[in-house]
């Protein structure tokens, strides 16, 4: 694969970073075009392993926008078949299908079904090939994978849309999809790069985005607060209102300065 960067990542002391590193590198080279989403590729775009996960989250692309087909392949490559993917040598890699569709598609959807499915298509568009590095105190090399990365653009919008989704059995994952994106912004997007490239993104994306933003990192940043300092670990819980409304307002100002006229099409 060409690669456009190296990501190098200090393992942790469990061992989870390089095994979960590990098994990425153990998807089949036939597995259709996907892109590394979810907790892993957060840690990678941050290099750190700021928070933990147990598990590899994957977009793939399927005919039917499926992850059925996906699910049959890696099923054949070796692996067991799970709850929403594929156990792979002691990795659960989970697999959230989407597939080709116009914007006439799209309707009938409700907003937050539409922003779903439009950020999960576009982190698979845009993942930039990488190649992330788990290395020792020693840097000595534990694991390493090539894989097209989602962007941290991607990652945020994903993220932004699957914090509304969360049900009471979700707050832990709730309150690790608002640290995410905390931790995101504060790093990818001071001079506006994550804004910049959301501004591109497809079907009133942008525009679904910075509402969301808005009222969980503005008009309702106490209560997202109050879901780190309840839900969250002790680093999330160091996370005031303030920090949170910071690295929001910065977003919203930079979305209306790239792209002001944006439209809502996920409306």
């Amino acid at each position: 694969m060409n690669r456009s960067g190296l990501i190098v990542l200090r393992g942790d002391a469990t061992g989870t970073v390089a095994r979960l590193v590990a098994g990425i590198a153990r998807l089949p080279v036939t597995m259709p075009a996907y892109a590394l989403v979810g907790g892993v590729a957060v840690i990678a775009r941050l290099a750190t392993a700021h928070r933990s996960t147990q598990d590899v989250d994957t977009v793939a692309w399927s005919e039917d926008g499926g992850a059925d087909a996906v699910i049959r392949l890696l099923v054949e490559a070796g692996g067991t078949k799970v709850a929403d993917g594929v156990l792979l040598e002691g990795v659960e890699v989970d697999v959230i299908g989407v597939g080709d569709f116009e914007a006439a598609d799209l309707e009938g959807l409700d907003t937050s079904d539409r922003a779903f499915v439009v950020s999960h298509r576009w982190a698979l568009d845009t993942a930039e090939p990488v190649r992330i590095s788990v290395v020792d105190e020693h840097h000595i090399e534990q694991a390493g994978a090539d894989m097209r990365l989602a962007t941290p653009a991607a990652l945020v919008a994903m993220k932004a849309g699957a914090i509304p989704r969360r049900r009471d059995e979700g707050r832990a994952k709730r309150a690790s999809d608002v640290y995410d994106v905390y931790r995101l912004l504060r790093a990818h997007n001071p001079a506006g790069a994550v804004a910049g490239a959301l501004s591109e993104a497809p079907h009133g994306l942008a525009a679904w985005c910075a509402r969301q933003i808005r009222l969980l990192l503005g008009d309702e940043v106490e209560r997202t607060a109050r879901w780190l300092a309840v839900d969250g670990s002790p680093a999330m819980q160091a996370v005031a209102a303030d920090d949170l409304r910071a690295v929001g307002a910065l977003l919203i100002e930079d979305l209306q300065r790239t792209h002001p006229q944006s439209g809502d099409d996920t409306r």
